[in-house]
């Protein structure tokens, strides 16, 4: 797997236009539990980025947190008010050639905390 700086110089340099093909989301498998430790990638980037310790709700996901928003300020307590946010979408990574990789890299891509940050919904 490429490291996340390679990959985003090829973002950079690849044709990522607005209105590219569409891509298969589903072809990146994502909020997997890659570490097998029961939380998947959602739940541990919620973690990582709470400003507060979590709790958890009874189903053993984060049930309250406390965020702000790197996009827009803003507060949230909840994980439902969050979206997880790929820095290097999907998208663009797909228009420049990762619908080429592995499904171990696509999942791995999809995944890494190092791309993903938590935002208030929608601001993504």
């Amino acid at each position: 797997m490429q490291r996340l700086g390679e990959i985003l110089a090829l973002t950079a340099t690849a044709c990522l236009c607005v209105g590219a093909e569409a891509y298969d989301r589903t072809d990146y498998p994502h909020w997997v539990d890659l570490d097998g430790d029961g939380q998947d990638t959602r739940q541990e980037i919620l973690i990582r980025d709470s400003q507060a310790p979590v709790t958890f709700g009874d189903d053993g996901k984060v049930d309250t947190g406390l965020w702000v928003c790197p996009y827009t300020g803003r507060v949230a307590r909840s994980p439902a008010e969050l979206d997880v946010d790929h820095l290097v979408a999907l998208g663009e990574i797909d228009a420049a050639g990762a619908g080429g990789w592995t499904i171990g890299e696509r999942t791995a891509f999809a995944n890494d905390p190092d791309n993903l940050v938590a935002v208030y919904k929608g601001s993504n």
